[in-house]
C-alpha cells in the first residue's frame, strides 16, 4: 500500500513531482483527502484537491468518482461525508474535463478529444486504451448514451476550426462495442433555432437589450456537460448562459431552468444517481468547490 497522498501533497504535485516518480505514480496513488461534508441538506463542499472539479459520474447511490482539469487522478468521494476522500492516480497530468462508468470501466476524456479507457485492478486504476476522436477542437462533455453502446461527448464550441460552424453546436459519439469514434455527429444543434424555441415560448434564458429597446434572447451555448436522461432527453449545463438546457432525441427545447450561480458560481459538472438526483458541480477559486442537488427541468 503506498503512502497516503495529503490533501497539500495533492494540491502541489505538479510542482515537485519528479519524473521518475510519475512512473511509480502511474500505478496507484490512493487516499487520503479531507472528508467532505454530506449532502443532507441538498449540497456540500469538497476540499482544494477538487477545486478544479471538471467532471463526475455516480458510482453507486452515495458515491461519486470525480475528476479535475489539472491533475491524472479520479477522486472517490462519498456523498454521506462518512469516508475520506480517496485519489487514485491513472496517468500523467492533463486537462481532464469528463468522466464516465460503464460497467466496471471508466473513461475519462481529456480537453484534446482523447478517451482514456481505466480498469480497476485490486483497488488501483490501470490505463488500459486511449483512443482519439475524429474531429478536432475543445471538448468538455462526456456521458453515456440511454442504449449504453455509446460515450456522447459534447465540444464547448465549433469543431475541426470551421467558423462558419460558429453557430452551430454538435453532438459526438464513440461507439463502445467497436471502440471507435463515429465520424457523424449524432445530432447537430443551430443555435439560433433554439435562442427561437426558448423565445417563443418564454423559457428561462439569458437576454440582450437589442438597439430599439426590446429583449431578445441571447444563447451562447458553450456546454461544459452533457447527461443521457431515462427516456432519451438530453441535457447540456451551459455555465456562461447560467443555464440548463434539456431536448429531446430530434434536438428540441423540452425545458430550461436558471442556475443559482451564488450556489453553484463555475457550473462544470453533472451526475445523475441512482434515485433520480440530478447532482451539479461547480469549480471552487475564490471559495471551495460545491455539488448541489437541482431539480431537472420538466
Amino acid at each position: 500500500m503506498p503512502d497516503p497522498l495529503s490533501e497539500a501533497t495533492v494540491a502541489s504535485r505538479k510542482t515537485w513531482l519528479p519524473a521518475a516518480f510519475m512512473a511509480v505514480a502511474l500505478l496507484v496513488l490512493s487516499t487520503a483527502c479531507s472528508y467532505p461534508d454530506d449532502l443532507s441538506v441538498g449540497s456540500m463542499t469538497l476540499p482544494p484537491s477538487l477545486s478544479e472539479l471538471s467532471g463526475m459520474v455516480a458510482l453507486d447511490e452515495h458515491t461519486l468518482a470525480c475528476v479535475q482539469d489539472e491533475l491524472g487522478v479520479v477522486f472517490i468521494v462519498d456523498l454521506q461525508g462518512k469516508e475520506p476522500i480517496r485519489s487514485v492516480s491513472f496517468g500523467n497530468d492533463g486537462d481532464y474535463e469528463g468522466i464516465a462508468a460503464k460497467g466496471d470501466a471508466l473513461w475519462v476524456l481529456r480537453s484534446d478529444g482523447a478517451l482514456l479507457e481505466l480498469a480497476w485492478d485490486a483497488g488501483r486504476l490501470v490505463s488500459k486504451h486511449t483512443y482519439k476522436l475524429p474531429f478536432e477542437g475543445e471538448f468538455e462533455g462526456l456521458c453515456v448514451d440511454t442504449s449504453g453502446e455509446h460515450l456522447l461527448v459534447l465540444p464547448k464550441g465549433p469543431v475541426d476550426g470551421n467558423r462558419r460552424e460558429k453557430k452551430r453546436r454538435h453532438i459526438l459519439a464513440f461507439h463502445l462495442l467497436l471502440r471507435t469514434g463515429l465520424k457523424q455527429p449524432v445530432m447537430t444543434l443551430k443555435v439560433n433555432d433554439i435562442e427561437a424555441q426558448i423565445e417563443a415560448r418564454d423559457l428561462p434564458g439569458p437576454r440582450r437589450t437589442t438597439a430599439k429597446g426590446n429583449r431578445k434572447v441571447d444563447l451562447g451555448l458553450r456546454g461544459s456537460e452533457l447527461l443521457a436522461l431515462p427516456g432519451g432527453d438530453l441535457l447540456i449545463l451551459s455555465p456562461k448562459d447560467r443555464l440548463l438546457l434539456r431536448l429531446n432525441s430530434d434536438g428540441d427545447v423540452v425545458a430550461t431552468q436558471e442556475l443559482d450561480m451564488n450556489l453553484l458560481p463555475q457550473p462544470e459538472a453533472m451526475a445523475l444517481m441512482p434515485d433520480g438526483r440530478l447532482l451539479i458541480g461547480s469549480e471552487g477559486h475564490d471559495r471551495p468547490a460545491r455539488i448541489a442537488v437541482v431539480a431537472i427541468p420538466q
